[in-house]
């Protein structure tokens, strides 16, 4: 697996919680069988697919997974 955002696990909690050990990975590739995976969970709210770098973000993480872009997935 090869991650590709993390989040801090300070960042885990709005609430008085103790942080949790980090970084937890919300996006990452993997190469599964003769296929390959794309993951990725960086944001719940609507506005952020207005961003273009997170509409790139998640064409290329496709592209990974349908095979038409080549990278570094170990």
């Amino acid at each position: 697996m090869r991650s590709l955002l993390e989040m801090d696990g300070t960042d885990m909690f709005w609430d008085k919680r103790p942080p949790l050990p980090g970084p937890f990975p919300v996006a990452w590739i993997k190469p599964y069988g003769t296929g390959r995976t794309f993951f990725s969970s960086p944001s719940h709210n609507a506005q952020s697919f207005e961003d273009p770098r997170l509409l790139q973000f998640m064409l290329d993480g496709i592209q990974y997974a349908l095979g038409d872009l080549e990278c570094d997935d170990d």
